[in-house]
């Protein structure tokens, strides 16, 4: 919709077409008990005047449509070990600050770790409101997390607590890019805000600003073949229909890419890199009736991990065990008529977890795939119990979720919660760039550039570049924001 949106402005004659009955994919929101929770976004960095991301919304009439509740700065991210905690606030000197406080010590590999992190966004103009050519990044931004933290000697507490959020990423430290971290971790450092309970969804807002642009939205139209003659995108169909057009922006899963186009449109050598390609771990979630006055996960986002080795959770096992969950986020939001909360709980799984369900109608999975999200679901409240004893008796699971839910909603193959799986050992692998050989086809969404809210926009924001081609789309966006590029 970033993509359909600035074409619209441009004046392209525009269609969306969503297969779902509501846009915006995981940026909608469900009820439940008559709770609205949000499906995917729980916080969205980046959001302070002037900031990237505030840049986007702003220029795309998507920012005055939505309601924020600025997470504060003294938190935006509370990470809980075993007698130890840290509590991340929302800015960048405030972070170094803290974390040299905790760690006096190892003052020299905060600096330099931090350093790294404060220039990493320069090498991606589109970060910054720049057009162009990412620049070539350095190696030392290529090496996995661990790499580079055991470089720096650092502490196993030091190190927990500097990779503590990796689930907002969906990718282990040991094999995480030292880039990815850092531009994630960089986006709760500049403006860190929950969509406000009471007011439209972000799917909604972009909605809404799509067709205030001139754009059309087609929901429950899942496109099943994409036209390609003699290299050229020609339209695609979709619920029987075929709707022409000279651009085509995907922004499913690239894996799904060949099947749907003419055969023929791509050499096999693309086919197979695509059919190649790895994916992040989808999850485990539950919705909480939270029936406290107080909630520790009200205002900023906790992680609850069981000790200090933060990749222990990607090798989780839960459904078909009796393992505790190895860490669990939480996102709460205060419930607007009780003294009460929201909560919404996550935990990495895996799909193969959930394999012999697949497939299935919701309505068909059966008792037993119930009775296992619920004794998952048991286990994580009882986690929860046991870190905060009063709330015994007071926590109410609303829904369920595994990687199937994910799957059947977004399309994202095997419930994947990040998309394409970046590692260091595979960074030229698993890169999928906007342009096809076929012209007029691009790709975009969080498996093009990064995961997440900024990545699937900023994914946009190039494919629309490239979609007008010489016009200074980018540049123009900078202007009518009125700010000049960050340093």
């Amino acid at each position: 919709m970033t993509a359909a949106t600035l074409l619209a402005r441009e004046g392209c004659d525009v269609t969306v077409l969503e297969q779902h009955q509501v846009p915006g994919g995981l940026m909608h929101t469900f009820q439940r008990a008559f709770r609205q929770l949000p499906t995917g976004v729980h916080n969205v960095g980046c959001l302070d005047p002037g900031e990237i991301l505030w840049r986007y919304l702003t220029y795309l009439d998507v920012f005055r449509r939505i309601r924020l509740r600025r997470m504060p700065d003294d938190c935006v991210v509370d990470l809980q070990f075993p007698q130890l905690s840290f509590r991340m606030p929302g800015n960048r000197d405030a972070y170094r600050q803290r974390l040299v406080e905790m760690f006096p010590d190892e003052q020299p590999a905060i600096d330099a770790f931090l350093d790294e992190m404060r220039d990493c966004g320069s090498h991606f103009p589109l970060y910054n409101c720049r057009y162009g050519r990412d620049d070539a990044m350095p190696r030392s931004l290529m090496i996995s997390v661990n790499q580079r933290l055991e470089q720096l000697r650092v502490s196993p507490q030091l190190h927990a607590v500097l990779t503590g959020h990796s689930l907002l990423w969906g990718v282990e430290s040991a094999h995480c890019p030292l880039y990815i971290h850092h531009l994630v971790t960089d986006t709760l450092l500049r403006g860190a805000c929950r969509i406000g309970d009471d007011g439209p969804s972000l799917g909604d807002a972009f909605a809404g600003a799509l067709q205030d642009a001139g754009g059309s939205l087609r929901c429950n139209h899942e496109v099943t073949e994409i036209t390609c003659e003699d290299r050229h995108v020609r339209g695609v169909t979709a619920n029987g229909e075929f709707f022409p057009a000279d651009v085509v922006v995907f922004t499913g899963h690239p894996r799904a890419l060949p099947a749907l186009c003419t055969p023929g449109a791509f050499r096999q050598s693309y086919r197979t890199r695509l059919a190649d390609l790895q994916d992040t771990l989808g999850s485990f979630g539950a919705a909480v009736q939270w029936d406290c006055p107080e909630c520790p996960a009200s205002e900023h986002d906790v992680f609850l991990h069981e000790d200090l080795d933060t990749d222990r959770p990607y090798l989780q096992r839960l459904f078909n065990t009796d393992q505790q969950p190895r860490c669990i986020y939480l996102s709460g939001h205060p419930h607007p008529k009780t003294q009460g909360h929201t909560v919404t709980m996550l935990t990495p799984m895996y799909a193969e977890e959930v394999q012999q369900w697949a497939g299935l109608k919701r309505a068909r999975r059966g008792d037993e795939y119930e009775q296992r999200k619920a004794d998952v679901a048991a286990r994580m409240i009882r986690s929860l119990e046991r870190r905060w004893p009063q709330t015994a008796g007071k926590l109410k699971i609303l829904a369920a979720f595994t990687p199937l839910t994910l799957e059947h909603y977004t399309r994202s193959p095997r419930g994947s919660a990040y998309g394409v799986k970046r590692t260091s050992g595979s960074l030229l692998a698993s890169h999928v760039g906007p342009v096809t050989r076929v012209q007029g086809l691009l790709l975009a969404g969080q498996n093009i550039v990064l995961s997440g809210v900024i990545g699937a926009v900023i994914s946009g924001v190039q494919a629309a570049q490239i979609a007008v081609g010489d016009a200074p789309l980018v540049e123009k966006i900078a202007e009518k924001t009125g700010i000049h590029a960050r340093d």
